[in-house]
C-alpha cells in the first residue's frame, strides 16, 4: 500500500493468487459495503441462506465496493 486513503464509508478488496504481487496507490471514493439485517425468513430453515450468516443475523452488500482480482502470478498496480 502506498499512500492508500478511502473516504466516508468506500471499501477496497484485493484477491491475489499465490505468487502476484499488487501495488495500490491513491485515495479511493465509493458508496462501500452496507449492513443488511436478516429477516425471519431469511432465518428459517427453508430458506438458502448460508448457516454461519443465520447465526449471526446479517450480511454484507456491496454498494459499490471497489474489487479487484489477480488470478495470475505477476505484478500488478492498482490506482485510484
Amino acid at each position: 500500500l502506498e499512500n492508500v486513503e478511502l473516504s466516508g464509508s468506500s471499501a477496497l478488496v484485493i484477491k491475489a493468487c499465490k505468487g502476484a504481487q499488487v501495488t495500490v496507490k491513491g485515495s479511493f471514493s465509493n458508496d462501500g459495503f452496507k449492513l443488511v439485517r436478516l429477516n425471519n425468513s431469511d432465518c428459517s430453515h427453508e430458506s438458502s441462506v448460508p448457516e454461519y450468516l443465520k447465526i449471526r443475523g446479517y450480511k454484507f452488500e456491496n454498494c459499490g465496493a471497489a474489487i479487484y482480482e489477480f488470478d495470475k502470478p505477476g505484478e500488478y498496480t492498482v490506482e485510484a
